[in-house]
C-alpha cells in the first residue's frame, strides 16, 4: 500500500507539472504581442551582459599573455635610501648587498629565481667597427630567459660563468651593427678586454632601436670588468605564473623592508602599469554591466506590468479552475513560473545574439582602438550562467506581485463581473 501511495503521488506531481507547463505555455503564445516588447528589452539587457563577459574574459587572458610576453614573468628591483635616507643611517652605501640577496632568497618561496644582475654602457669594437652598447651581466640563473636563449651558438660555458674565460652574446641587431653575419665564433673587445663571442640572443621584445643593440656577460666576470666588489646594482625577481606575480610582489616587499628600511628599493614600472591595464579592463567590464543590469531592471519593470495585465485578464479563467478543484497556491505558481519562462526566454534570446555578434564587435571596436584586434571573446560557462541567474532572479521578484495577487483572487466576484 505504502509502494502504491507513493507511485500514486509521483504520478500526480509529474502530471501537475505538465500540466502547468502547458498552461504557461498557452498563456504565454496567447498574450504574445503584449510580451514581445518585454522580451526585446530583456535580450538587449542579456546580450548587453553576456558580451561584456566574453570580451572582457578575452581581454584579460590577452593581458596575462601579453604580461607573460613582455615582461618574462620577471621584475627589476633597484636599490634606494628608503624614506628619509633611513638606509644611509646604518650603511655607507645605498646598493644591495649579497646578505640582502641571501635574505630575499630566504623569504620569497614563490619565487623562481632570485638573481643579481648588472647594467653598463660601455665601448664594443671589432676590427674597425666601434660602437656603444648596453651590456647586461647576467646569472647563470638566467639564461633560460627567452631575451637571454641562444637561438645560434652554445651559450655560456661553465668556465665562461665562473669568470675564468671571457664570453660574450650579441642581439641579432648588435651583431649586425658589428658585421657579424656568418663565420666562425669571433671575438670582440669590450672596453679593453677581447671576449668571445659564445651564441646570438634575439633582440629585446618592443624594445627602442637603440635598446636593441645589447651584448650580455656573466656576472662574475662583469663584476671584475666594472669593479663593483661585493656591491649588487639590480636584483631580478621571477615568478613561475602571472598569478603568483602579485604574492612573489608582496614578498619582495617585506624582506627588503626588514633586511634594509623601508622603501629602500625601487621595483620595475611594468608591474604597476599591467595591474592598471587590469584595473581598466575590470572597470570597463563593471560599467558595461551595470549598463546591462539596467535595462535588465527595465525589462522587469515591463514583465511586472505584463503579468498584472494578465491576472486581470484572466480572472475568470483562475475563478473557474479554483471552482473545478485548482488550488490558489495552483494559481500563483503558474504566474510565477510564467514570469521566469518569460525572463529566461528572453535571457536565452539575449546569450546567442552576444556569441554570434561578440567577434563582429571586436571588429567594430578595432577600427576606434587598434589594440583591441588581437582580443579573442572568451565564451565561459560564467557568461552564459550569469545573465540567465539575472534575468531568472529578476523575472522572479516582478512576478511576486501578480501571483500574490492571484492567490488573493475572489473567485465569486471574478465569476459574477464576467
Amino acid at each position: 500500500m505504502r509502494a502504491y501511495g507513493e507511485d500514486s503521488m509521483a504520478t500526480s506531481l509529474m502530471s501537475k507539472t505538465v500540466c502547468m507547463s502547458m498552461i504557461i505555455m498557452q498563456s504565454m503564445w496567447a498574450f504574445r504581442w503584449q510580451q514581445a516588447l518585454v522580451l526585446v528589452t530583456m535580450a538587449i539587457g542579456s546580450f548587453g551582459l553576456a558580451a561584456i563577459m566574453f570580451l572582457g574574459e578575452g581581454a584579460l587572458q590577452n593581458l596575462w599573455m601579453d604580461l607573460d610576453r613582455l615582461m618574462g614573468t620577471r621584475m627589476d628591483v633597484y636599490p634606494g635610501a628608503g624614506l628619509d635616507d633611513r638606509l644611509l643611517q646604518k650603511r655607507p652605501r645605498v646598493n644591495f648587498t649579497p646578505g640582502d640577496l641571501k635574505y630575499l632568497r630566504e623569504n620569497t618561496p614563490l619565487a623562481g629565481y632570485i638573481a643579481p644582475l648588472m647594467y653598463r654602457r660601455t665601448r664594443i669594437s671589432h676590427r674597425d667597427m666601434d660602437t656603444v652598447a648596453h651590456v647586461d651581466g647576467i646569472d647563470g640563473q638566467m639564461m633560460n630567459e627567452p631575451v637571454y636563449r641562444p637561438y645560434a651558438g652554445t651559450g655560456f660555458t661553465s668556465d665562461g660563468l665562473t669568470g675564468a674565460r671571457m664570453e660574450c652574446l650579441l642581439t641579432k641587431s648588435m651583431a649586425g651593427r658589428l658585421g657579424l653575419f656568418a663565420g666562425p665564433p669571433p671575438r670582440v673587445a669590450i672596453g679593453a678586454y677581447p671576449c668571445q663571442v659564445v651564441g646570438m640572443i634575439p633582440d629585446p621584445p618592443d624594445a627602442d632601436e637603440p635598446l636593441r643593440e645589447r651584448v650580455a656577460i656573466p656576472y662574475n666576470w662583469a663584476r671584475l670588468l666594472w669593479g663593483e666588489g661585493d656591491d649588487i646594482g639590480t636584483i631580478v625577481v621571477s615568478w613561475e605564473s602571472p598569478e603568483d606575480m602579485e604574492e612573489v610582489v608582496e614578498s619582495v616587499r617585506r624582506a627588503l623592508d626588514e633586511v634594509r628600511a623601508p622603501g629602500a628599493y625601487q621595483l620595475t614600472s611594468s608591474r604597476f602599469a599591467v595591474r592598471k591595464r587590469k584595473e581598466i579592463v575590470s572597470n570597463i567590464m563593471l560599467a558595461g554591466s551595470a549598463q546591462s543590469l539596467f535595462s535588465i531592471l527595465i525589462a522587469s519593470i515591463g514583465v511586472l506590468n505584463v503579468m498584472l495585465a494578465n491576472v486581470t485578464r484572466r480572472s475568470r479563467e483562475f475563478a473557474i479552475r479554483v471552482a473545478v478543484g485548482a488550488e490558489p497556491s495552483d494559481l500563483s505558481l503558474i504566474v510565477l513560473m510564467e514570469s521566469v519562462a518569460l525572463s529566461l526566454v528572453g535571457g536565452l534570446v539575449g546569450i546567442f545574439l552576444a556569441v554570434g555578434a561578440a567577434p563582429f564587435i571586436i571588429q567594430a571596436l578595432a577600427t576606434r582602438i587598434p589594440e583591441a584586434s588581437v582580443i579573442t571573446p572568451v565564451i565561459t560557462p560564467g557568461g552564459v550562467i550569469a545573465p540567465l541567474l539575472v534575468c531568472a532572479v529578476c523575472g522572479a521578484l516582478a512576478g511576486a506581485a501578480p501571483a500574490i495577487r492571484a492567490r488573493r483572487l475572489d473567485v465569486l466576484a471574478a465569476l459574477r463581473a464576467e
